[in-house]
């Protein structure tokens, strides 16, 4: 498995506050979110890991969208988590198949 790219403007992820409690939206241009695809996260103590689903999963899943129609390279999502907000890198370890996202 090879390293998603990095860049400045890519290895980081924008936590803001949603208008429901206990959910938060967020923001980034990582290349592992620019397909658009249904993605499986999960909140761990102080980490967040988004992966693909496997063809046979059958759970929730959250899908980004297109933050600016102009720049479609910004994609945003809600997830339901009790994080902090702020901006966030994603963690070395992440690579084409997992994003590790620690507050």
């Amino acid at each position: 498995m090879g390293s998603i790219e990095r860049t400045d403007n890519f290895n980081t992820i924008s936590v803001s506050k949603a208008f429901r409690n206990r959910f938060v939206y967020l923001t980034t241009k990582n290349p592992f979110f620019k397909d658009k695809e249904l993605y499986i996260y999960n909140v761990e103590d102080n980490c967040i890991v988004f992966t693909r689903p496997t063809i046979d999963y059958n759970g929730k899943t959250i899908k980004p969208t297109a933050t600016n129609k102009k720049n479609k390279s910004w994609v945003s999502f809600g997830i339901k988590a009790d994080i902090p907000t702020g901006k966030y890198e994603i963690d070395e370890d992440s690579d084409e198949d997992t994003v590790y996202l620690y507050f």
